[in-house]
């Protein structure tokens, strides 16, 4: 039924037994169709007006764990949720106290306790199918759920008439054409969750055995870089450069596995082939649209022989913060999206106008919370812990830009890597203080 052995033939095991059962599960990208459903929905699950399918399916998940027994609650799960539940606490507090009517960030709060939960859910559901190798299985459905969400985006930028039909399902209002954000609706917080698929790849294909992985993962992987490439400017710099952070650090591995450098030239071979058969109308999308966006500042500074670009410039008067010290440390409540508008984009500052410097700590803690336990179990996979640690940079560097701290699609993934480290079994031995196993 699995690629590695149930969790229940090496319960008892030896930790040389639980990294062989992990390196089993990490040379097969074959993935499960129901787990994938599941990741796929519970990532880019969009909204379908008052519909929420993400939230949905989470409640699926969570019920198909509860009833099948795999769900089994541990105290590791406390501090994450106590950060949660006093993110969702402090700022119902906020909103009655300041009487702005306006409940975004406790309803943000909730919805990513629930996430959350749903995403240590599959994760045991995952530890049910493979065992000790979830940690990689986690991983493989997350890159090839990527790909998924990628091939809706290329779709988009290939096709307007599926573009707008998508755009009017979900209630996207941008028409801009050269840059596409699939199911979601927001262009910076989707270039980071496709970058993820981007940066776990050199970790996946190092892994692989067999031709067939080896094509998916070339399939997948030139998928994730388009779909890059098509959404948010910063997300495509940020996700490109961590990339090689991580072809670096996994160097050792990739001088030994020559198949994920065909895989990655594949990959590049297969854009390239993709964009000069696209039809002509695409092609000029994406030459003079999207190339001049991404690279803006190249032809700014190609025009006007200056580096002064009217996105830097906007960009540039988007830093301030509060003037009233109340509102500074306690917040007023507001989105600076409803009756008072803030004049800016930039995550930190409206979580400040919105929920204080208490507030955005609290949801800035939970990130670091995230990176500590990646740091403290990092011996058990210093790859996936890699993963874990930059997706969570990524994320709190994009709020310096636009808000992306506990958004629907990106805290999927930083939920589904924090919950892995709940349920490996030697990451437990380590919390129940067992003898320490060097990791798959």
């Amino acid at each position: 039924m699995s690629d590695a052995a149930p969790m229940g033939a090496v319960a008892a095991g030896a930790p040389a037994a639980w990294r062989e059962q992990a390196a089993a599960a990490g040379r097969s990208l074959r993935p499960d169709a129901l787990l994938l459903i599941y990741t796929f929905f519970l990532t880019y699950g969009p909204k379908l007006g008052p519909l929420d399918t993400l939230s949905v399916m989470a409640v699926v998940i969570l019920a198909h764990a509860a009833f099948t027994g795999t769900l089994r609650l541990r105290s590791e799960l406390g501090p994450p949720i106590a950060l949660l539940y006093l993110v969702s606490t402090y700022a119902l507090l906020v909103v009655f106290v300041r009487d702005s009517g306006e409940l975004q960030y406790f309803v943000r709060g909730l919805r990513a306790l629930v996430n959350l939960s749903a995403a240590y859910a599959l994760c045991s559901l995952f530890r049910a199918r493979y065992g000790p190798g979830m940690a990689i299985k986690v991983v493989q459905h997350l890159f090839i759920a990527v790909a998924l969400h990628a091939t809706v985006m290329v779709m988009e930028i290939a096709s307007p008439a599926f573009r707008i039909s998508v755009y009017e399902v979900i209630g996207f209002p941008d028409r801009q054409g050269f840059r596409v954000p699939g199911l979601t609706i927001s262009y910076g917080i989707t270039a980071v969750t496709q970058g993820f698929g981007v940066i776990a790849a050199p970790i996946v294909g190092s892994r692989l055995r067999g031709t067939r992985s080896l094509l998916l993962f070339t399939l997948c992987t030139a998928l994730a870089w388009a779909s890059l490439f098509l959404a948010g400017r910063t997300g495509f710099f940020m996700m490109s450069g961590l990339f090689l952070v991580v072809a670096v650090f996994t160097g050792r591995q990739l001088v030994r596995s020559p198949r994920v450098w065909l895989g990655l030239g594949l990959a590049s071979a297969t854009i390239g082939v993709g964009t000069a058969v696209a039809p002509p109308s695409v092609r000029a999308v994406v030459y003079y649209q999207t190339l001049r966006h991404l690279f803006e500042l190249y032809y700014t500074r190609q025009e006007t022989g200056t580096a002064q670009s009217r996105t830097l410039n906007q960009l540039g008067r988007m830093y301030f913060v509060p003037s009233d010290p109340l509102t500074l440390l306690f917040g007023e409540g507001i989105t600076g999206r409803g009756a008072v508008r803030i004049r800016s984009d930039v995550g930190y500052v409206l979580s400040l106008y919105g929920i204080g410097i208490i507030g955005t700590a609290l949801l800035v803690s939970f990130y670091l919370y995230v990176l500590g336990v990646s740091w403290r179990l990092r011996r058990y996979d210093r790859q996936i812990a890699l993963l874990s640690a930059l997706f969570c940079l990524a994320v709190l560097v994009l709020n310096l830009k636009e808000q992306s701290l506990l958004t629907r699609h990106g805290f999927t993934v930083t939920s589904l890597l924090l919950s892995v480290w709940y349920l490996r079994p030697d990451a437990l031995r380590a919390g129940n203080g067992g003898a320490r196993a060097a990791g798959a």
